[in-house]
């Protein structure tokens, strides 16, 4: 069996719950079954061990920076440049929908969408925008996956149900 290799999408690899939730299953994988690679945005805290553990990191622009257009654009490309990654696991809650959609067009079989929050903090426009882009993770994810309950009523609405619950847990050894 060959190794399967997962692209993580997140902003970058920090010191967040999220980026923490990850590298604890990180860890503790067994990398001669999977691998995980991650397409961030910044350099990150973590960035040195994910390497160390035999990680790639891609860094790329935001769409906040480049615009929709060019971010998808430039998404596809590197998609289409990478066919290894049979799984994306995007941890962008709303902008997910964005990415499993050029995901899904670039031929990715496996498109899970990671609910990591319960309420958008933009202003109006913000908010406007981030509903279109979360109207699109329904129709592209394969996956639903949430932090608690109330994550995935927020983010999957009248899919919440089908979302797996994994709760942020803390490796607490490590304190």
């Amino acid at each position: 069996m060959s190794q399967m290799r997962i692209l993580h999408i997140i902003r970058q690899m920090n010191q967040g719950g999220a980026e923490n939730f990850i590298m604890n299953l990180y860890r503790n994988i067994d990398k001669n079954k999977v691998q995980f690679d991650f397409l961030v945005y910044k350099k990150g805290v973590f960035d040195d061990e994910i390497k160390q553990l035999g990680g790639n990191i891609f860094y790329s622009k935001y769409i906040t920076e480049i615009g929709q257009h060019l971010y998808c654009k430039q998404l596809l490309k590197f998609l289409k440049e990478h066919t290894e990654y049979k799984v994306i696991h995007s941890h962008l809650d709303q902008v997910s929908g964005i990415i499993l959609e050029v995901a899904k067009k670039a031929g990715v079989k496996e498109r899970i969408s990671h609910s990591h929050n319960t309420k958008n903090r933009n202003g109006i426009l913000g908010r406007i925008y981030k509903k279109y882009l979360q109207s699109k993770i329904n129709k592209n994810a394969t996956q639903y996956f949430a932090c608690g309950e109330d994550a995935a009523k927020w983010l999957f609405k009248e899919k919440a149900s089908q979302a797996t619950i994994i709760p942020n847990g803390i490796d607490l050894d490590r304190f």
